[in-house]
């Protein structure tokens, strides 16, 4: 009877010792990815394991590829989540466009893009998430009251012995809907502005600058940075054809926004400005200086799909401070010119006034002959166009005279074809 007692003993804690071991197996493991992207894993995540009373139980770091694990699990209910020391990324008003097509009921998004949505961290996503992306974030930077990061917090259920679970689950930047960033890459640029012409300007004068896309393209969205020195000119207005876009200047930058309210991108053709700066320049802008404004590297254009357009170039003049031309210059001044030539009906005569004063513009024939005054008024120093209507004017060669304070004169060609 003692013998049978010992062996049944001996059996039962066999039988013990072998849960306890197959408890110890059970095991999470799963890799962690930037918007569930295998493409952009997170490392040195802080990965956190609750148990059922929402105690943390245990917490470990992912390495570079993502990876996580947690061994020696009982059979439960275990729920996941993560936090990281990195600077966040990737926000741009791409993510404002994609959060208003939510909102408007044009666009579903998945379950990190709604978290990731919740800038304000009041667990719904609504207009007060949109404007602060929009006006807060994007310009001013205003930082996230729901912080830099968000994770999923995916929920895990163990129930058999020596089980291996695997889930993975993703993390974001707070308020990159759209999972631009690449975690562990620098940003690169994706405006940049090509100086396609050269303005010749001096001190305390007054012109507008276009600024004109190289290219066709359909927008949803623009972001636009532009830096200058704003010791050596003051930006008056900026005009835009585009309805509702916002501006702000700041010491020396320019900070311009636009998000489509409307479902279809709208197309912005090349040869009409994107913007239009009014600008005079300032008593520091003297001979032989000059003027450039620079693309700020968070400056973007969003397409139809809410995502940045890579590699676009905008054209604007450069200017700089020659001091005084000659005759020869004057007449070579690329910033004189008639256009189309030739003219079929009208034509835009862009001109340069060197300094304040009465500026008259009139048309000549081939042989000299007056055949009307188009111009005669008092102008302050600057650059300028008229459009000119040639309709009246029969096939042939014709000369347009500018003429300031009966100082400076500079006479140029242009064709009419019917």
């Amino acid at each position: 009877m003692t013998g049978k007692i010992k062996k049944i003993s001996l059996i039962a804690i066999i039988i013990f010792f072998c849960n306890t071991f197959s408890f110890s197996q059970n095991t999470i493991v799963g890799n962690i990815n930037y918007h569930n992207d295998v493409t952009k894993p997170l490392n040195n995540v802080k990965v956190y394991i609750k148990d059922a009373t929402d105690a943390i139980i245990d917490s470990t770091v992912t390495d570079n590829t993502g990876f996580y694990q947690f061994d020696n699990l009982q059979e439960g209910t275990y729920t996941l989540n993560g936090s990281i020391n990195q600077t966040p990324g990737g926000v741009n008003l791409g993510d404002s466009y994609l959060l208003l097509q939510y909102l408007t009921g044009s666009q579903t998004l998945d379950s990190l893009q709604l978290i990731s949505s919740d800038v304000t961290g009041d667990g719904n996503v609504n207009w007060d998430d949109y404007w602060t992306i929009t006006t807060g974030w994007y310009p001013n930077g205003t930082p996230f009251t729901a912080g830099d990061w968000t994770f999923e917090s995916p929920t895990i259920t163990i129930e058999n012995s020596k089980d291996i679970d695997t889930t993975d689950f993703g993390g974001s930047s707070m308020g990159d809907v759209n999972g631009s960033f690449v975690p562990g890459v620098l940003p690169g640029n994706s405006v940049f502005l090509f100086y396609d012409n050269e303005y010749n300007m001096n001190a305390n004068q007054k012109t507008n600058i276009d600024f004109n896309l190289k290219e066709d393209i359909y927008v949803n969205a623009i972001g636009l940075i532009i830096d200058y020195p704003n010791d050596l000119v003051e930006i008056k207005n900026i005009e835009s054809k585009i309805k509702n876009i916002d501006y702000k200047i700041e010491n020396s930058r320019i900070i311009i926004s636009w998000v489509n309210t409307c479902e279809k991108a709208i197309l912005l053709k090349t040869g009409e400005p994107l913007f239009t700066l009014k600008i005079r320049t300032t008593d520091n802008f003297t001979k032989d200086k000059y003027i450039k404004f620079t693309a700020a590297e968070n400056s973007h254009l969003i397409d139809s799909k809410g995502e940045d357009i890579n590699n676009i170039i905008i054209n604007v003049p450069k200017i700089i401070n020659k001091g005084l031309l000659s005759i020869s210059e004057i007449n070579n001044d690329n910033n004189t010119m008639i256009y189309p030539n030739p003219v079929i009906n009208t034509a835009n005569i862009k001109y340069n006034v060197y300094e304040q004063g009465l500026v008259t513009i009139n048309i000549y024939n081939i042989n000299g002959k007056l055949i009307n005054c188009i111009f005669n008024k008092y102008q302050n120093a600057g650059l300028y166009k008229i459009n000119y209507n040639a309709g009246n004017l029969n096939q042939g060669i014709y000369i347009y005279s500018v003429n300031i304070n009966n100082k400076y004169s500079y006479n140029k060609k242009f064709s009419v074809i019917k």
